[in-house]
């Protein structure tokens, strides 16, 4: 069982692999400035009981609201080069200062370069 569910999975990268390109003809250049940016938050629930002081005394829960979480974060400064391989599938990377500054729309470009 292990064995096939294992065999799946590569399978399944495999083919995820195969849907982008690694290497290809540069299409377009975009720097993109980095910063901060920020993250919507999402509302955290919490359980609050009430006990009544009857007989027999009954206890009553409700979810409320417990706070709300949002992020800012850095996002570095991409210099993007977008390709597009021989069979047309399309790629994006991001790339030093330098590999940018030396490539230009229709030259070569190989990931990992």
């Amino acid at each position: 069982m292990r064995r096939v569910l294992g065999l799946a999975v590569a399978g399944l990268l495999l083919t995820s692999l195969a849907g982008c390109a690694t290497s290809g003809t540069v299409t377009s250049k975009r720097f993109e400035e980095g910063g901060y940016r920020y993250s919507p938050g999402t509302t955290t629930w919490t359980t609050e009981c009430t006990t009544s002081g009857g007989f027999p005394p009954t206890t009553t829960c409700r979810q409320v609201p417990g706070g709300t979480t949002s992020d800012f974060r850095h996002e570095p400064e991409c210099y993007r080069l977008t390709f597009k391989n021989e069979n047309g599938r399309t790629g994006q990377d991001c790339v030093t200062q330098q590999v940018y500054a030396e490539l230009e729309v229709g030259d070569h470009y190989e990931r990992g370069r």
